[in-house]
């Protein structure tokens, strides 16, 4: 019942179905894992919760992997390569899809916002995913449940690169987070040679827009620096793994920035690492994520403030 909460002794087993021995099975078109919203917790034997509501401990106890994947080498010019800055006009970004870079022939709609991202935007590390269970239905095609793909999670930084003689200004990224909502990031990078990375990581480049003019050259890349599938506010939150090791100290790591609204000068609304070693297109990435308590039931608790 809306509004309510139910209550049994329990234990409760969840099977695909109930079959005899020696027949194959399950036949359960809707087989796949269960999931919950708010999480579960353990109850404290000790103090009568059914009379009185209380003696919840450990909700949240298990991590959840969000990522796992094995992200492109860092480039500095497979966004765009280098040209010259003029302000308010676009830099042309790469045609061709390879270092990393996909360049959309059409347009793809994205599951978890319901946006679409348009025909000729790039995607970083490839498009995201979902992982299926069940059978398709005939009609409108979807599946009994499905998974955001923790092998098409990445989404990562922007880097911009000056040369020597630039007087270096500030560009504004325009695109979309991982599950596609729109954000923008300003960019700002000092005179001569540097690189610059965003505070926010991006699945999808709309455009890349300088906001000062400059006759000497810039280009626009990825960064070593990932963006959390959900919202991290504090190391002990995650679990890291990198080409295999898992990681122990926090050097890297950026919380969630919880700034509300969120404008194109705030960080990431679920947070970033940045690996410690250089991408080669072999390692791989793992995150893992548990929620604190007080978080999961809401969802700017697990996702963060809307993006913008």
């Amino acid at each position: 019942m809306a509004g309510s909460s139910l209550a049994t002794t329990g234990p409760i087993v969840t099977y695909g179905q109930r079959l005899p021995p020696g027949v194959a099975g399950p036949t359960n078109q809707a087989l796949g894992p269960g999931a919950t919203f708010g999480d579960l917790g353990l109850i404290d034997p000790r103090v009568g919760y059914n009379v009185t509501r209380a003696g919840w401990i450990g909700a949240g106890a298990p991590y959840r992997k969000v990522l796992a994947q094995v992200p492109s080498t860092a480039a500095t010019a497979n966004i765009a390569a280098l040209a010259n800055a003029t302000s308010g006009t676009p830099m042309t970004l790469v045609s061709s899809t390879g270092a990393g870079i996909t360049v959309l022939a059409t347009a793809v709609r994205v599951w978890a916002s319901g946006n679409t991202v348009p025909v000729g935007s790039l995607a970083v590390d490839g498009l995201p995913g979902l992982v299926n269970y069940g059978v398709a239905n005939p009609g409108s095609g979807n599946f009994a449940n499905n998974w955001y793909d923790p092998g098409k999670a990445i989404a990562r930084a922007v880097s911009i690169t000056g040369v020597s003689g630039g007087a270096g200004g500030a560009f504004l990224v325009a695109g979309a987070d991982l599950y596609g909502y729109p954000q923008t990031a300003t960019v700002t990078v000092a005179a001569g040679v540097n690189t610059v990375n965003s505070t926010k990581a991006f699945k999808f480049i709309y455009s890349v827009t300088p906001q000062f003019t400059d006759a000497h050259n810039y280009s626009v890349g990825t960064a070593d620096i990932f963006g959390f599938p959900m919202q991290v506010q504090s190391f002990d939150e995650c679990l890291l793994y990198w080409n295999s090791a898992l990681i122990t100290a926090s050097t890297g790591f950026v919380a969630a920035d919880t700034t509300s609204p969120a404008t194109a000068a705030t960080g990431d609304v679920r947070g970033t690492y940045a690996v410690q070693s250089s991408s080669d297109g072999t390692k791989k990435l793992a995150m893992v994520v548990q929620i604190a308590a007080s978080r999961q039931a809401s969802a700017t608790g697990l996702f963060g403030v809307t993006p913008a």
